[in-house]
Parts: C-alpha cells; sequence; structure tokens
C-alpha cells in the first residue's frame, strides 16, 4: 500500500510580499517528506520533458541588472508555457481504478516538478521588485516590468490552483473507486462463504455421480477465484492519500479493513485447495475402486462359468478324471494369486470410507464388497464341492493325496464378513 501526501505546499498566492516565503518551500516541503514518514512515489518521466524539468538559473538582487532580469524572465516564462501544456494534455480523470493509478502518479511527478520551480518564480519577482526600488529604471521600464511580474504572477498562480484542484478531483475518484473495490470484494466474499458452506453440506450419498458434480461445483469456483484476482491485485496495490484533515486515522481505518479482507481472502482460497486436493484423491480412490470392482466381478464370473464346466461325475475313463483334477487345481491356483486382489479391494474401500465421511456413502461401498465377497466364498465352496464329488481313486493309484490337498486349500480362501 502507498501512502501519498497531498500537494498542499504550494504557496497559496505568489507575490512580491511572498517572495521570500517562495524560496523556502522547497526546502519545506522536503523536511515535511521525511519527518512525516510517507512515501510518495515521484520519480519523475525521463525523455523530452527532463530539459523542462530543470530549473532555471536565479538571479539575487546582489547582481541584478535589467539584463540579467530579462534572461531569467524569459527562461522562468518558457518553463511555464511548457508546463501549461503539459497539463492542458492530461487526460480526462478516468472511470477506472488502475488508470486513475496511473493518472494520479503521473499529476504527483508533475506537481514535484512545480514544487522545483517555484523558487525560479520566487527569485524573477524578487529580482523585478529588487530593480523597482533601486530607483534607477525609467517610467517605461518600471511599467514593463511591473506588467510582466504581474503576468507571471497570474500565470503561475492560475497553474497551481489548476493543478491543486486536479489533484484533488483525482483523490476524489480515486478513493471512490477503491472504496467501492473493497465493498464489492466483501460482498463477493460474504456470497462466496455462503456458497462453500452450502458446498461443505452436501453429501456424497450418491456415489460417484454427485462426486462428479461436486468437482463441476469445485471447478467454477475456482474459475470465479481466479477471475476475483484480478481485483484482489489491485487492491495490494491500494493508494491511500493522507492529508491534514484525514491525517493517519483514515489510512490506519483503511489498512484494518484490508487486513480483515485480506485474511477473508486467504481462508476462502486455502479452502478451495484444500477441497480440490480432497475431492481429487477421493475420485481417484473411487475410479480405482469401481475398476477394481469391473476387474473382479469378470474375473468372477469367468472363474464361475470355468467350474460349471468341470466334469465331476460319470467319467468314462482315467483320463477324463485327471482332466477334471487337473482343471480344478488350476483353479486352486488362479484364487490363491487373486487373494490379494481381493484383500487390496477392501483396503481401497475402507480407505474411500475414511475420506467420504459419509455413512451413506459408506454403506454403499461396504454393500458392493460384501457382494464380491459372497461370490468369492461361493465359488470357494462350489470348488470345494465339485472336489468331493470327484471320484478320488486311490485304490486304483489315481492323483494321490488330492482330496486332502483340496480341502485345505479352499478352506484358506474363505472371506470374514
Amino acid at each position: 500500500m502507498y501512502l501519498t501526501s497531498l500537494f498542499e505546499v504550494l504557496p497559496q498566492q505568489v507575490t512580491i510580499d511572498a517572495i521570500r516565503e517562495v524560496e523556502t518551500l522547497p526546502r519545506k516541503y522536503k523536511k515535511e517528506c521525511e519527518e512525516g514518514e510517507v512515501n510518495i512515489q515521484s520519480s519523475a518521466p525521463e525523455g523530452p520533458e527532463s530539459s523542462r524539468a530543470q530549473t532555471p538559473s536565479t538571479v539575487t538582487g546582489a547582481d541584478m541588472d535589467l539584463d540579467g532580469y530579462q534572461l531569467a524572465l524569459e527562461e522562468v516564462l518558457t518553463w511555464l508555457l511548457s508546463a501549461e501544456d503539459t497539463f492542458q494534455e492530461q487526460d480526462d480523470i478516468s472511470e477506472d481504478v488502475e488508470e486513475v493509478k496511473d493518472q494520479f502518479a503521473t499529476h504527483e511527478a508533475f506537481m514535484m516538478e512545480l514544487t522545483a520551480h517555484q523558487s525560479s518564480v520566487g527569485s524573477v519577482l524578487q529580482a523585478g521588485n529588487q530593480l523597482i526600488t533601486q530607483g534607477t529604471l525609467t517610467d517605461e521600464e518600471e511599467f514593463e516590468i511591473q506588467e510582466q511580474m504581474t503576468l507571471l504572477n497570474a500565470r503561475w498562480e492560475a497553474l497551481r490552483v489548476e493543478s491543486m484542484d486536479r489533484q484533488s478531483r483525482l483523490h476524489d475518484v480515486l478513493m471512490a473507486l477503491q472504496r467501492r473495490q473493497l465493498e464489492e470484494l466483501s460482498a463477493w466474499l460474504t456470497l462466496t462463504e455462503g456458497r462453500i458452506q452450502d458446498m461443505e453440506n452436501r453429501a456424497l450419498d450418491e456415489g460417484q455421480k454427485s462426486l462428479q458434480k461436486l468437482l463441476e461445483d469445485h471447478k467454477s469456483l475456482q474459475n470465479d477465484l481466479e477471475a476475483e484476482q484480478v481485483k484482489v491485485n489491485s487492491l495490494t496495490h491500494m493508494v491511500v492519500i493522507v492529508d491534514e484533515n484525514s491525517g493517519e486515522s483514515a489510512a490506519a481505518l483503511l489498512e484494518d479493513q484490508l487486513q480483515k479482507l485480506g485474511e477473508r481472502w486467504t481462508a476462502v482460497c486455502r479452502w478451495t485447495e484444500e477441497r480440490w486436493n480432497r475431492l481429487q484423491e477421493i475420485n481417484l480412490l473411487w475410479q480405482e475402486l469401481l475398476e477394481e470392482q469391473c476387474l473382479l466381478k469378470a474375473w468372477l464370473t469367468e472363474k464361475e462359468e470355468a467350474l460349471n464346466k468341470i466334469q465331476t461325475s460319470n467319467f468314462k475313463d482315467q483320463k477324463e478324471l485327471s482332466v477334471s483334477i487337473r482343471r480344478l487345481a488350476i483353479l486352486k491356483e488362479d484364487m490363491e494369486m487373486k487373494r490379494q486382489a481381493l484383500d487390496q479391494l477392501s483396503e481401497i474401500g475402507q480407505d474411500l470410507s475414511q475420506l467420504l465421511n459419509n455413512p451413506k456413502a459408506s454403506r454403499k461401498i461396504s454393500s458392493h464388497s460384501e457382494e464380491l465377497t459372497q461370490r468369492w466364498d461361493s465359488l470357494v465352496q462350489r470348488l470345494e464341492d465339485s472336489s468331493n464329488q470327484v471320484p478320488l481313486a486311490f485304490d486304483h493309484g489315481f492323483c494321490c493325496g488330492m482330496k486332502s490337498d483340496a480341502r485345505v486349500g479352499f478352506h484358506l480362501y474363505r472371506i470374514k464378513g
């Protein structure tokens, strides 16, 4: 935030009686800036205007003559004409806050230039006054100098008053626009905070479909935050003008208001980021759960169909019996290897339920998991039953120990619900 003091050190009237005061104004202004601890953006532009910014040479009464006075007057009038043109070339005060900030900074630099040259104006007026009081001039020369001094004083005073008026209007417009920015941001934050509360209260009770809706709404909120960020950035470079009337209290009030809005803005941004990370984590886990469930369902269907095709009775010969036993053994090995996937699926479901923190959604996840577990246990039971139905040819030398091994293996597959 920049603190800028109103340019009120220009003399209210440049007259012969005020010449000495005029000459001390630049030093007085500098002292006020140093003691007042205000930071003024007053870097004068470089380029064509730099030559105009050079302070004209001054003259003193001790060595003043008419030629020296006329030379100093010409230099001051040349600068004054350039300053008047520069002032007239300034654009009308904008209604855009950023443009007004630029206009304020530009005009402030112009006002600082007036301060730098006002001592030259005072020196010329002092020189003219001394020439008149010396009594060495003709009546015509004295009249001409008085006219010149009157004209110089009038033009200087007009430029000073108009410049002060423009700065005052820039100040009023800028403060009004910035206050409106603060009010708009406060209203936006109030609306967004209510929106956040509503989003927090919406439960994920419709499965992944409700999650997708939350993700879409959250992306919309993120887009709104990005759009509002432009306005917030403008407020981070807010200009506060401290003058004699408002003093530091106005600046302190705005700083306090900005700080509170900043805290609210930070809280909204933090919630949005944390919420997005959580939704993303839930979405990834949910997708993984659905994919693993789909794969396991397909696998169980495949094994159920394979078991249905295994012959368990009415064997014509030893070859048919061996084929059935071998197929049952392969199915047993497949289930042993798939057991880890079933455990992993259960862990994903538990992690997802913990993240959701929603009883209804957790019950749905548990229901799907229980359905798969029941199918798994059913397949284990059918596999065990099928092995018991296959005639074991111990007496004929077929597959010794198959019945015992099968039963032990099948009991390992059962899932405790």
